[in-house]
C-alpha cells in the first residue's frame, strides 16, 4: 500500500519545558494513536496503562496531569480536563 510511515511530531518548545514525567505521557498518547486510533480518551488510556506496566508513570505522577490540564477547558476532540484526569485515572487503575 505504500505511503509514509506512521510517524509522531511533538513540538520541542511546547512538550521540552513539561516534566520529564509529561513528556512520556504524551508521547505514549501520541504512540496510544497508533494503537488504539484517533479517539483521545482512548489514547489517554493506553498510554496510562503502558505508563503503569512499564514502571515510568507512577500514582504520584499524576499530580503533574493534574497541574497541567486541571482547568484545561478541551476542544472538539479532547475532553475538559477535569473529565480527562477522571478517565486517565479509571484507566490507571483498571
Amino acid at each position: 500500500m505504500g505511503g509514509l510511515p506512521p510517524r509522531i511530531i511533538l513540538d520541542p518548545m511546547i512538550v521540552g519545558s513539561l516534566p520529564p514525567k509529561v513528556q512520556l505521557f504524551f508521547y505514549a498518547h501520541e504512540c496510544g494513536h497508533h494503537m488504539v486510533g484517533m479517539n483521545e480518551n482512548a489514547a489517554d488510556c493506553w498510554a496510562a496503562k503502558v505508563g503503569k506496566a512499564q514502571g515510568w508513570f507512577s500514582p504520584s505522577d499524576m499530580q503533574y496531569l493534574v497541574q497541567i490540564f486541571q482547568w484545561n477547558p478541551g476542544d472538539w476532540t479532547h475532553a475538559p480536563g477535569p473529565v480527562r484526569l477522571q478517565n486517565i485515572w479509571a484507566c490507571y487503575n483498571s
